[in-house]
């Protein structure tokens, strides 16, 4: 497999290398294809999560006086038990 890279790129990944942070190229891209992975997998929880709250019914305004009214009843709960 051939990469080109932008003078950018590469001046980074020398950056990068003269660090000490990695210890070759394949190092850096390894890092940076996990990095990508789990990027991905967080966008797609939170497009799911997007989807869930879309789906939840109808919204509801949520003000400071929901939060201490939510607060409360938690609290409520919480010494009931």
């Amino acid at each position: 497999m051939t990469i080109t890279l932008t003078p950018e790129q590469e001046q980074l990944i020398q950056t990068q290398l003269a660090s000490g942070k990695y210890t070759d190229l394949t190092d850096i891209l390894t890092q940076a294809l996990n990095l990508l992975l789990e990027r991905d997998q967080a966008n797609q929880k939170l497009e799911v999560m997007l989807l869930q709250g879309l789906d939840s019914g109808a919204p509801i305004p949520v003000t400071e006086e929901w939060w201490q009214q939510k607060k409360s009843n938690l609290t409520a709960q919480h010494q009931g038990h």
